[in-house]
């Protein structure tokens, strides 16, 4: 696979592993706010007849409320309703809070400052326009409960004796609603600035990780995975390993780069362990895990690969090296020692790493540019791949 393939599929893979935090963090917002609803549920059904004993009788609204909260909160564990759940969870709020203000008074109860936490609610933990829409609602059903008490087709503060004696005119119930219409709109604008806000700090804050995420694991120079994060891959495939699944491992040591940092500078040296990491990386899979392990040695992990499959990739990382090497100077090419280990069942991280370096100086010993077998009948294999350049 070519270097701008890989890369995709990284910053893809990288936006997707983004987008997956963003749902579960924004999934965990919807759980609280629902767990808020429950809450104030309860309180309908248990603390509000002790504060106004008149709407007692009511209790099988409050509780019907409460049954309704909690199916909602256990769709937003299954993800199930998406942006009609949002709707129809803050229909069924507008509902209660409007029968709730209608019973005890509506241009007198206190309670009538439920359509602005409502509106601020929303903007909070959902997109703009629901917000919008569900204050739009709740203005709209307080005002027709206004003008209905004005003109005489619903009693005013049934619930409440203490404000009965009071008489609500079309023009109280016009100023009454205009100044909720305003409150809300305020409050809402407000609350979805503050959203926007949170919501953008929030994706910095994730981008921000992901960026030390990223840090953490690479080789400043290559780009390649660094030793700690390559080590920790090879543990969790030495799992795999145990369940039956093959891994191999290859221990790469770089032969006659040393004078390269000599003769031509530590620059020309860097320049060529780059383009050494990316021509490598280039021909390896999606799955393999390549790193720099230190200076001028490099690893790759090789998971559901086999001996003979190894060998396979040895000989091209070989083949491919000696070619960077020879363009980079022909009449003394940078060669590679490849050490080959495949993991056993009883092995560890430890013994993986050094039967493959202990395989890479065996390598080095016959004069670099191949690859020797750890740990195997076939040890004695020599892979010189034709015409190699014998480099102590």
């Amino acid at each position: 696979m070519s270097k701008s393939g890989r890369m995709t599929k990284e910053k893809a893979s990288s936006r997707s592993s983004s987008r997956a935090a963003a749902t579960v963090e924004k999934q965990e917002d919807s759980l609280r706010a629902s767990s808020v609803r429950v809450a104030l549920g309860v309180f309908l059904a248990i603390g509000l007849p002790v504060l106004a004993p008149s709407v007692a009788r009511f209790f099988w609204v409050f509780a019907a409320y409460v049954v309704a909260a909690v199916g909602l909160h256990m769709a937003i564990r299954r993800r199930a309703g998406g942006v009609y759940r949002v709707l129809l969870g803050g229909v069924l709020d507008v509902a209660v809070t409007t029968f709730i203000v209608h019973r005890l008074g509506s241009q007198g109860t206190p309670l009538v400052s439920s359509y602005l936490l409502l509106g601020m609610f929303v903007a909070l933990v959902a997109p703009a326009w629901t917000a919008r829409a569900l204050g739009a609602l709740g203005v709209v059903s307080f005002g027709a409960v206004c003008f209905a008490e004005a003109l005489g087709l619903v009693p005013y503060a049934p619930d409440a004796p203490e404000a009965a004696s009071y008489v609500p005119t079309v023009l109280s119930a016009a100023r009454s609603t205009v100044l909720l219409a305003v409150l809300v709109a305020v409050s809402t604008w407000v609350s979805e600035r503050i959203a926007r806000a949170l919501r953008k700090r929030e994706r910095q804050l994730r981008f921000a990780n992901a960026r030390l995420e990223q840090l953490s694991q690479r080789d400043p120079l290559t780009q390649l995975y660094n030793r700690r994060f390559f080590v920790r891959r090879v543990e969790e495939e030495l799992v795999r390993v145990h369940r039956g699944h093959p891994m191999a491992l290859l221990m790469m040591d770089l032969d006659g780069f040393k004078h390269v940092n000599d003769e031509q500078g530590h620059l020309a040296g860097d320049a060529l362990l780059k383009k050494i990491a990316q021509r490598v990386l280039s021909t390896m899979r999606v799955i393999d895990v390549v790193g720099r392990f230190g200076g001028d040695e490099f690893v790759v992990l090789l998971p559901d690969t086999d001996l003979a499959q190894a060998e396979v990739v040895a000989e091209r990382v070989v083949r491919t090296v000696r070619e960077i090497g020879t363009e980079a100077d022909p009449r003394r090419p940078v060669t590679v020692s490849v050490g080959v280990a495949v993991a056993r069942l009883d092995d560890d991280v430890t013994v993986v790493l050094n039967q493959a370096d202990e395989a890479a100086y065996a390598a080095k010993q016959e004069g670099g540019d191949r690859y020797r077998v750890a740990c195997s009948p076939s040890i004695s294999h020599i892979n010189d791949l034709g015409a190699a350049v014998k480099v102590g």
